[in-house]
């Protein structure tokens, strides 16, 4: 989570997340995920290789279909 936090909103190459050396990192990013932590993924094939991201938008999925939103401090509620 760390990585993510050092650049929310952006889109992290998964080459990046493998250099960390993390056992199982999809399986990380699905427990992450689990705890309402919003995490996206992308993927785009360039010359026949699939290219990977992954993005943290500080937000946090609460059982009640709702968002809350962190900016600036500040904590707004939006329907998903």
């Amino acid at each position: 989570m760390s990585l993510f936090k050092q650049y929310p909103n952006q889109w992290i190459p998964l080459n990046t997340i493998l250099n960390l050396r993390i056992a199982q990192y999809n399986t990380r990013i699905s427990e992450l995920r689990e705890k309402g932590i919003f995490i996206e993924n992308k993927t785009k094939v360039v010359d026949g290789v699939k290219h990977s991201w992954f993005k943290w938008t500080p937000i946090t999925i609460e059982k009640t279909g709702q968002a809350t939103f962190f900016k600036e401090g500040a904590v707004q509620d939006s329907h998903v």
